[in-house]
């Protein structure tokens, strides 16, 4: 979904590998969930360019982390 507003946002991703499932929150509610064919990623991450979709991202971010579990 596209959002238009210019508020701040908390966006959290979780990935569980072993059901592979992928969830998205917005502000602490549930906005997407799926399940993923295959998620795993080798090489190394990019924040802020999506090259399948040849888009980038246009906002700012204040806080960015990445905690992979055990």
């Amino acid at each position: 979904a596209a959002y238009t507003d210019t508020d701040w946002h908390h966006w959290v991703c979780t990935y569980d590998a072993v059901t592979k499932q992928r969830t998205i929150y917005r502000d602490g509610a549930r906005v997407a969930q799926d399940t993923a064919a295959d998620y795993g990623f080798p090489g190394s991450w990019t924040i802020g360019n999506s090259p399948w979709l040849d888009s980038h991202f246009n906002g700012s971010l204040d806080d960015l982390r990445m905690i992979r579990g055990p």
